[in-house]
């Protein structure tokens, strides 16, 4: 598996267990930091970000299905995975309700925790990648709508772009259909309305 360097959150209140994986995380060129209970948790999650939790759902004090949606609340993108020593379908639900990418029972196979929490990383690093895509795609509809908008027939008779024939609402039309030039939408406007 390839290093990753990424700041990964270890919630467990059995502190053998928090290091065992915190120790094999970091073997995959993760950076952990290591919580023994939730308020500790939520304190290390205002403190910086982080891209991935590890929660332990059995913990005296607040459990880590009410720890899960506090830090989603917190934090809508961070990557989650449940683990547990008891197998209960109800937790199991309300944890991917909640948002959790996985659930592991315990004793868990440490090669399936990196697993897990490598393929929950890449979902995470994919529903990014296509939020900043979808606002640059937005950027730039906003920026081509308003260059349509400055435009006039004169203005797009002079720079070559309509001919001496083209009818002289041309440009109206453009800023009332203002979408990013080439669009099939905006040819099919404009061939709807006899242009």
């Amino acid at each position: 598996m390839a290093m990753r360097d990424e700041r990964i959150l270890v919630i467990d209140d059995e502190p053998s267990v928090a290091i065992l994986l915190g120790r094999r995380l970091e073997q995959e060129g993760f950076t952990c930091q290591l919580a023994y209970n939730a308020d500790e948790a939520l304190q290390y999650l205002q403190q910086g970000s982080f891209a991935a939790a590890l929660v332990d759902i059995r913990m005296p004090g607040k459990d880590g299905i009410t720890l899960l949606g506090e830090m989603k609340a917190q934090d809508p993108d961070l990557a989650a995975i449940m683990v547990t020593a008891i197998k209960d379908r109800e937790s199991a639900v309300k944890s991917m309700k909640l948002g959790a990418e996985d659930y592991i029972v315990k004793p868990f196979d440490l090669d399936e925790v990196v697993t897990s929490l490598c393929s929950a990383l890449d979902k995470r690093h994919l529903i990014l990648e296509n939020r900043a895509y979808h606002q640059e795609l937005e950027r730039l509809v906003a920026e081509r709508t308003h260059d349509l908008e400055q435009l006039d027939t004169p203005t797009l008779r002079k720079r070559g772009i309509l001919g001496a024939g083209a009818p002289s609402h041309f440009g109206r039309c453009l800023r009332h259909y203002a979408v990013p030039a080439g669009s099939r939408r905006a040819y099919d406007t404009l061939q709807s309305e006899g242009f």
